[in-house]
């Protein structure tokens, strides 16, 4: 099992657009990331910066623990795109962009319409899907310090769900956790019971598991550690953090779902965002 460092640049690759000039929070996420100032410098020489180092990034660099030598090194002219430049990536963004969103809703709609008719051939209620029975028994959440079981009927009108593979001693995946967290309680009130996370825990026992979902402050249920469930492994992987999306169908919703390649998961939650908004209940 690898633990992915999922920097900046493979956004930008996901994204396909890896000679996209850095923008400032990227600069910042590297030098969190503790990357060495010689890389730092030379990716910026490489792609430049979206906008330049004023004195309001020179306060985030400092506070991520950026050196009095770096940010002279970023200040120096010749590393910022022109005025032009930087309206022309603003405009391929914007259209990047929807193109992404249409992408996803045309998927979204694909989706839907394949999980309906199956639903209809096999004689059951549209409304519902098969992954709560899948998943009846299997799954347990956190109350105070216990794990306790999630029935089926706890997540039965669940539309999209998000499975999200993770450990404690991974350290990307403690990175990325408190973001999820924080747009999870977002979108839960926002969509309440019609999505949901998983997690799929690769940690090393059960006692690791509760204690990251404790200190991480997990609000989402987990596959009951130790719990083989086939049906998710079809779209999981060698490499954590995973994030992926399947509908109530148990059919996959993203695309690294389909093809296995990995995908940030900071992208993949756009992803997920995007299908709520674009109404997948």
């Amino acid at each position: 099992m690898k633990c992915w460092i999922a920097l900046p640049l493979l956004l930008l690759l996901a994204l396909g657009a890896a000679a996209a000039p850095m923008t400032i929070k990227e600069l910042e996420f590297l030098v969190r990331q503790r990357t060495p100032d010689a890389d730092v410098i030379a990716a910026v020489q490489k792609r430049q910066l979206m906008a330049p180092v004023d004195a309001t990034a020179i306060k985030a660099l400092k506070q991520g623990g950026a050196s009095e030598a770096l940010i002279k090194a970023l200040s120096a002219p010749g590393l910022v795109i022109t005025p032009e430049q930087a309206l022309a990536e603003r405009q391929r963004q914007m259209a990047q962009q929807e193109q992404t969103a249409r992408s996803l809703a045309e998927d979204a709609a694909a989706s839907a319409a394949l999980e309906d008719y199956r639903r209809k051939l096999a004689g059951v209620n549209s409304s519902r899907g098969k992954m709560p029975a899948i998943l009846d028994g299997k799954l347990v959440k956190l109350n105070g310090d216990q794990l306790v079981p999630v029935s089926g009927r706890e997540i039965s009108n669940v539309r999209v769900f998000g499975l999200y593979h993770s450990a404690k001693w991974c350290g990307p995946c403690r990175q990325f956790t408190p973001k999820l967290v924080a747009t999870y309680k977002k979108l839960k009130q926002q969509y309440g019971d019609q999505f949901e996370i998983i997690l799929v825990s690769h940690d090393h026992d059960e006692f690791n598991m509760r204690d990251y979902m404790k200190v991480d402050g997990m609000p989402w249920p987990a596959v009951r550690y130790g719990t083989q469930i086939e049906e998710l492994k079809r779209y999981s992987s060698d490499s954590i953090p995973w994030l992926v999306a399947i509908n109530s169908a148990g059919e996959p919703m993203t695309k690294n779902g389909l093809d296995k390649k990995y995908v940030a998961p900071e992208l993949v939650l756009g992803a997920i965002q995007e299908l709520l908004e674009r109404g997948m209940r």
